[in-house]
């Protein structure tokens, strides 16, 4: 059969061990009173101690939220006060088996029985996204697209103009690969720039590495910062010994970004 259940409401002057049994009141959030040291028997209005039984219930954490926006936190807090389980429901949470994390109420109700908790939620990658989506909204997401090919191009000029070749065939927007030249120690150019130039370029992983060196042209990055990227590279290659044309690869990324400013204009 399929239908509701609807319990009938029966006044009683007790409840038993084991029954489960319901008080009606005006409460709006479990936060106004704690069910046990704050309960009275109507009848009784000079009374100066709680019903037996109750035994005060351990603070705990559930979840790991926090604001973007500080002045939101007042509603935020309302919302978390509501959020309370009886015993029937902490028997479903030990049924539960869809996958959780932060809102694994037994793993927090463990930790909380310690006064610690079972991890600290990174926040920093929340606030940190919401900053980058605002930069996106303000730049306009199609100008963002543009400035990424713009530096791919710049960068992949430079590149070319120094007699380097790039690694991958058809590049993506986002970094430049390029193949470290023929005999040179690839890990010891990049510890180079690194320790003595004050820069990191990074360098290829697993069976790459010491072959390949990438430079990134992806998010909150200018033409300025390419140029800075290619006067590195070049000292490096210079120290490595590496012949090339010195400040080829300057002269093409600026001839690239005036032609490109021009066309701009």
């Amino acid at each position: 059969d399929i239908g509701y259940f609807r319990p009938t409401y029966e006044s009683q002057k007790e409840l038993k061990p084991g029954e489960v049994g319901f008080i009606v009141t005006g409460l709006k959030s479990v936060g106004e009173a704690r069910v046990g040291d704050t309960l009275w028997k109507g009848e009784d209005a000079s009374a100066t101690k709680a019903l037996p039984g109750y035994k005060k219930v351990v603070p705990m954490v559930y979840a790991g939220i926090y604001c973007l926006e500080g002045d939101d936190y007042p509603q935020l807090r309302d919302a978390m006060e509501k959020l309370s389980l009886n015993d029937a429901a902490w028997e479903r949470v030990k049924e539960a088996t869809l996958p959780k994390f932060y809102w694994d109420f037994a793993q927090m109700r463990r930790f909380s029985e310690k006064n610690q908790t079972p991890f600290t939620p990174a926040i920093t990658t929340l606030y940190g996204l919401d900053a980058a989506l605002k930069l996106i909204r303000k730049e306009g997401l199609e100008n963002v697209i543009q400035r990424h090919a713009r530096l791919a191009k710049i960068t992949r000029a430079a590149i070319t103009a120094m007699d380097l070749k790039l690694f991958a065939q058809r590049p993506a927007n986002a970094l430049t690969a390029v193949k470290v030249p023929e005999g040179m120690d690839g890990i010891q150019l990049l510890h180079h720039i690194n320790e003595q130039l004050s820069a990191v370029v990074a360098g290829g992983q697993a069976h790459l590495k010491g072959k390949i060196f990438r430079l990134a042209h992806l998010g909150y990055v200018d033409e300025l910062d390419i140029i800075t990227a290619i006067a590195v590279l070049e000292r490096g290659l210079r120290t490595m010994n590496y012949n090339f044309a010195e400040g080829a690869g300057l002269l093409a990324a600026q001839k690239m970004i005036s032609e490109q400013w021009g066309a701009i204009s």
